[in-house]
C-alpha cells in the first residue's frame, strides 16, 4: 500500500510540474517567432503549434488523474486487509471532494467497508469521483486555445484578402471601424465554433471526473443506501 501511495504522489508532482512549465515551453515557441523574419506569415503555424501543446498537457493531465483515481479502491481493499481504522481511510478524504452534501456525506460515511469500496469503484467507472482543480485547468486551455484559434483566423484572413486595406484613405473612418469590428465578430464566432468542437472531442477522448450530487447517487448506485453499518 506505501508503494501505491508514494506512487501516486509521484504522479500529482509530475502533473504539477508539467503545468509549471507550459508558460515556459510556450515562450520558447513564440519566443522563436519573434525572431522569425517572416513571423506574421508564420503565426497561424505557431498558434497551431500552441493548440497542439494545450491540448497534450490537458490529455497527460487527464491520463495521470484517471491513474491515481484508479488506484483508490485498491487501496481502500489494501487498507480492509491490513485492518485500518475507517477514520483514517482514504475514503474519508475521497467522499468530501466528491460532494459538499451533508446529507450524502452521512449516508456515504455509514456504508459499510465493501460497499464503501464497490460505491469508489462505481463512480471511478461513472467518471464522478469529484474534481480535483483540472476543470479549472481545463478552462484556461480552452480559453487560450480559442485566443490562438481567433489569431490564426485572423491572421489568415487578413493575409488572404486584406479586407482592411482596400478602403481608400478618404473613406469614412466610421464605416472602417465597422469593417474591422464585423470582422472582429466574424474571427470570433468561427474561434469558437472550432473551439467547441476541440472541445467536444477532448471531453470525448479524455473525460474528466465530476462531482455528484445526492440525488444522482441515488440513481447511479440505489443499492447501497442501506440503514446497515458494519466495519
Amino acid at each position: 500500500m506505501q508503494k501505491t501511495l508514494e506512487r501516486n504522489d509521484g504522479l500529482v508532482k509530475i502533473n504539477h510540474q508539467s503545468t509549471l512549465a507550459i508558460p515556459t515551453i510556450l515562450g520558447v515557441v513564440w519566443g522563436i517567432l519573434i525572431g522569425y523574419e517572416k513571423r506574421i506569415d508564420a503565426i497561424p503555424l505557431f498558434a497551431i503549434i500552441t493548440i497542439g501543446i494545450l491540448l497534450f498537457w490537458r490529455y497527460f493531465a487527464h491520463y495521470i488523474d484517471d491513474d491515481i483515481a484508479s488506484s483508490y479502491s485498491r487501496i481502500m481493499q489494501l487498507e480492509k486487509n491490513l485492518q485500518v481504522p475507517q477514520e483514517l481511510s482514504i475514503y474519508c478524504g475521497l467522499i468530501r471532494k466528491i460532494s459538499k452534501n451533508g446529507e450524502f456525506l452521512t449516508k456515504a460515511n455509514n456504508l459499510p467497508r465493501d460497499a464503501k469500496i464497490k460505491l469508489i469503484d462505481h463512480l471511478l467507472r461513472e467518471k464522478r469521483l469529484g474534481y480535483r482543480g483540472h476543470d479549472r485547468w481545463d478552462l484556461v486551455a480552452f480559453v487560450l486555445i480559442l485566443l490562438f484559434s481567433v489569431i490564426s483566423i485572423s491572421t489568415m484572413l487578413q493575409s488572404t484578402l486584406r479586407t482592411i486595406h482596400i478602403f481608400p484613405q478618404h473613406y469614412p473612418l466610421v464605416l472602417i471601424l465597422i469593417i474591422k469590428i464585423v470582422f472582429f465578430c466574424f474571427t470570433l464566432f468561427i474561434g469558437l465554433v472550432i473551439t467547441s468542437i476541440i472541445v467536444i472531442i477532448f471531453r470525448g477522448i479524455a473525460p474528466i471526473q465530476r462531482g455528484i450530487d445526492d440525488g444522482e447517487l441515488k440513481k447511479l448506485c440505489p443499492s447501497l443506501f442501506d440503514e446497515k453499518k458494519t466495519d
